[in-house]
């Protein structure tokens, strides 16, 4: 099993998967990332070094787990240096195992979640996929998602980008449907706390039904007059392009 772990971030997944791996007893080495305050914080919490540099091959490490931007892996991968037989794996949905290629022992280890650094996680009903190249690392990252999650996947990364595009439409397009309908009410002093039952009904929906079988709505009924009142009711162009535009894919889904 992997014992030290080593982790390059200290951002929302960093802090996550540092904290429940020390819950689950594993042992976090050291913490790198260039938010030198956020990585003092982030070492103290899970009892781990902070580290300047990104020369790790005299370092005891099994595991080193990139958790930071996409657009910044493959620059930092070429600055850092293992020792023999660790394992260096990223966090992204939507990066390629290929961009680990300097490296021998390669893997992806994706929990598919928005994370929020201190809001809770129950992390045993969090998919996490996994993906590597040689069957030793692949059964070692397989076990240790499994000390954390019930529902532990490998999926290859042409896979994983699809599953992540899809995550997008679920998590980050609906956040920003959810901030427009916030706005609406705002604009006549309604608390948008009066919607969460309706958002959680939908999802409990979707999950019993299905998306496409969940779907309600005056688009859906064809209901033309309260379309057009309602594009009258939103005062910015570009929240009726969105009502337009969603509301012609919803008519035309059947």
């Amino acid at each position: 099993m992997i014992l030290n772990i080593g982790i390059i971030g200290s951002g929302n997944v960093a802090s996550h998967l540092a904290t429940i791996f020390i819950e689950k007893g594993l042992f976090i080495k050291f913490i790198y990332s260039p938010n030198k305050a956020n990585a003092t914080l982030l070492a103290q919490k899970v009892n781990a070094l902070v580290v300047n540099s990104l020369d790790f091959s005299k370092q005891k490490i099994d595991l080193l787990i990139l958790a930071i931007k996409d657009d910044v892996i493959e620059d930092i991968c070429t600055q850092i240096k293992l020792p023999n037989n660790a394992i260096i794996a990223h966090t992204s949905g939507s990066i390629s195992i290929d961009a680990l290629n300097n490296f021998e022992n390669t893997g992806i280890f994706y929990p598919l979640q928005t994370f929020t650094k201190d809001k809770a996680i129950d992390f045993g009903e969090v998919p996490i996929l996994i993906e590597a190249l040689q069957p030793t690392t692949t059964s070692l990252l397989l076990e240790l998602g499994k000390k954390i999650s019930n529902n532990v996947l490998y999926v290859d990364s042409e896979k994983r980008k699809i599953i992540h595009l899809a995550a997008v439409f679920t998590n980050n397009f609906t956040n920003a449907l959810l901030t427009i309908a916030e706005n609406l009410l705002s604009e006549h002093q309604v608390d948008s706390s009066i919607l969460y039952p309706l958002a959680q009904e939908t999802i409990a929906k979707a999950k019993a039904l299905g998306a496409k079988n969940a779907q309600t709505g005056p688009a859906k009924r064809e209901d033309i007059i309260v379309q057009k009142e309602h594009l009258k009711l939103l005062n910015q162009e570009k929240y009726k392009e969105i009502y337009i535009l969603i509301s012609k894919l919803i008519a035309a889904t059947k």
